[in-house]
C-alpha cells in the first residue's frame, strides 16, 4: 500500500503507535520524471483547447489521460515518487497516443466536412434515375461505414469511406445535371410539338415533327441508358430544329405569298447569315451551291412561273441549309471546348497515368473531325461525346492517382532506395510499385 492511499486517521495511528515519528516530507520527483508529466499536462492542456467536435472524438482519450494525471498527482502529493514514477511510465505512451491522434482527428474531420458537402448534393437531385441514383446509394453506404468507422475509433477507416467516391463527385454531378436538364429540354419538345400539331402544319412541317418524335424517343433512349450526355443533346437538337422548322414554315409562306423578289431577299439573308457562323467552312460547297439556286431562279425571269418555280425550289435548298449549319456550329464550339479539357488533362498525366484514356480520346476526336470534313455532323457529335467521356474517365483517374497512387509509389520508391534497387528484399516492393 502506498503512503497516499493511507487515510487521515491511518496515518495518523502509524506516526504515532507504530513509527514513533512524524513521517518525513513528500520526496519531490527527479527532473526527468517532472519533464515526462510535464509532457503528459501539455497533451491533456490540447485536448481541453479543442472544438466540441474535435473533443467529441478525444473525450475517451482525453478521459484516461486525467485520470493518469490525478493519480500520479496523488502519489506525487503523498511523497509517493516510485508509483507516481510508475503511473508516468504508463501515462507517456497514452499521451503520446493521444497526441498523433489529434492530426489524424483534425484531417477526419476536414474529410468528413467536404463529403457531407458531397452528399447533400448528391442527395438534391435523387431521383434523376441510372447511374446518378445508384452513385447516390453508394453515398449513403459510405456514410454508413464512415459512422460505423468513427464510433469505433478508426479514423483512417472513416477518412478512407469518406474518400471513397470523391474522384468520381464531379463526373457524376455533371451526369446529374444533364439528366435535369434533359427532362426540362424532353417537356419543352413535347410541349412544342403538341402546339405545332394544333396548327395544321404543312408537310415540311409535319416531317420535321415527325423527326423531332424520332429524336425524343432516341434521347430517351441514351437516358435509360444512362448515358445522359447524349441524351441531352439530342433532346436539345429536337427543339432547336423543331425551332428552326417553324421559323422555316413560316418564310416558306410568305415567299410563296409575295413572289420570287421576296423569296430572293429570304434566300440571300440566309447565305449572309449561314457564312458568318462558326463552321461554315465546313459547308462552303453547299452554300455555293445553294448561292447558284437563287442566281438560276433570277436568270429564268421575265419567265414569272418559271423563276417562281426555281426559287421554291431555292428557298427549301436554303431553309434545309440551317439545321447544318446550326450543327457545324455547334460542333464547332465542341471541338473548342473538348481540345481545352485535353489540355488540361494532359496536365495531369504524371508518370502516363492516364495516357491510355487520353489516347482513346484523341482516336474519338479524329473520327469526329473527319466525320465533320464529310458534313455528317450528328456522326461527328457522338464521336465528339466518346472524347468528352474518354477525358472525363481520364481526369477522374488522374485524380485517384494523385491522391492516392502517387504517394503509395512515391513510399514504395523511398523504400527500395533504402534497401537498394538490387538488393533480394526489395524484389516485392519493386512488383508493387509496377
Amino acid at each position: 500500500m502506498a503512503l497516499s492511499d493511507l487515510s487521515a486517521a491511518q496515518r495518523d495511528f502509524l506516526e504515532r503507535f507504530v513509527l514513533g515519528r512524524t513521517l518525513a516530507e513528500a520526496p519531490t520527483l527527479d527532473p526527468k520524471a517532472r519533464k515526462a508529466l510535464a509532457g503528459v499536462r501539455h497533451v491533456a492542456a490540447q485536448i481541453d483547447k479543442l472544438g466540441p467536435r474535435e473533443a467529441t472524438l478525444m473525450e475517451e482519450r482525453a478521459a484516461r489521460l486525467k485520470r493518469q494525471i490525478a493519480q500520479i498527482e496523488r502519489y506525487a502529493a503523498a511523497g509517493d515518487a516510485d508509483p507516481a514514477r510508475r503511473e508516468i511510465a504508463t501515462a507517456v505512451p497514452m499521451a503520446r497516443e493521444a497526441a498523433r491522434a489529434l492530426p489524424e482527428v483534425r484531417a477526419y474531420l476536414a474529410e468528413a466536412q467536404a463529403f457531407a458537402a458531397r452528399l447533400a448534393e448528391a442527395q438534391a437531385i435523387r431521383g434523376v434515375g441510372g447511374m446518378v441514383d445508384d452513385y447516390v446509394a453508394r453515398l449513403e453506404r459510405d456514410d454508413a461505414a464512415r459512422a460505423a468507422a468513427e464510433r469505433r475509433g478508426d479514423m483512417d477507416g472513416a477518412i478512407a469511406a469518406c474518400r471513397a467516391e470523391a474522384p468520381a463527385h464531379g463526373g457524376m454531378m455533371r451526369e446529374a445535371r444533364q439528366a435535369q436538364g434533359f427532362i426540362a429540354e424532353r417537356d419543352a419538345v413535347r410541349g412544342d410539338l403538341a402546339r405545332l400539331e394544333a396548327g395544321e402544319p404543312g408537310a415540311a412541317l409535319r416531317a420535321a415533327l415527325d423527326d423531332a418524335r424520332g429524336q425524343l424517343t432516341s434521347a430517351e433512349g441514351f437516358g435509360e441508358g444512362g448515358n445522359w450526355s447524349g441524351a441531352l443533346a439530342t433532346a436539345r437538337q429536337a427543339r432547336d430544329d423543331l425551332a428552326r422548322a417553324e421559323k422555316a414554315d413560316a418564310l416558306r409562306r410568305r415567299t410563296a405569298a409575295e413572289g420570287v423578289a421576296a423569296g430572293e431577299r429570304t434566300c440571300r439573308a440566309l447565305l449572309g447569315r449561314y457564312r458568318k457562323s462558326p463552321g461554315a467552312s465546313f459547308l462552303a460547297l453547299r452554300l455555293k451551291a445553294a448561292q447558284g439556286e437563287v442566281d438560276e431562279a433570277m436568270r429564268a425571269l421575265p419567265d414569272e412561273a418559271g423563276a417562281a418555280a426555281l426559287m421554291a425550289a431555292a428557298t427549301e435548298t436554303c431553309l434545309a441549309l440551317g439545321g447544318a449549319v446550326a450543327r457545324a456550329a455547334a460542333y464547332q464550339a465542341g471541338v473548342a471546348a473538348a481540345m481545352e479539357r485535353r489540355k488540361h488533362v494532359a496536365k495531369l498525366n504524371e508518370d502516363r497515368c492516364v495516357s491510355a484514356e487520353l489516347a482513346q480520346a484523341d482516336k474519338a476526336l479524329r473520327d469526329s473531325a473527319r466525320r465533320a470534313r464529310e458534313g455528317q455532323f450528328d456522326g461527328a457529335m457522338a464521336k465528339l461525346r466518346d472524347a468528352e467521356r474518354a477525358l472525363t474517365q481520364a481526369q477522374a483517374a488522374a485524380d485517384l492517382y494523385g491522391v492516392a497512387v502517387r504517394r503509395g509509389r512515391l513510399a514504395l520508391a523511398g523504400a527500395i532506395g533504402r534497401l537498394g534497387p538490387e538488393a533480394e528484399e526489395a524484389a516485392p516492393l519493386r512488383a508493387a510499385f509496377d
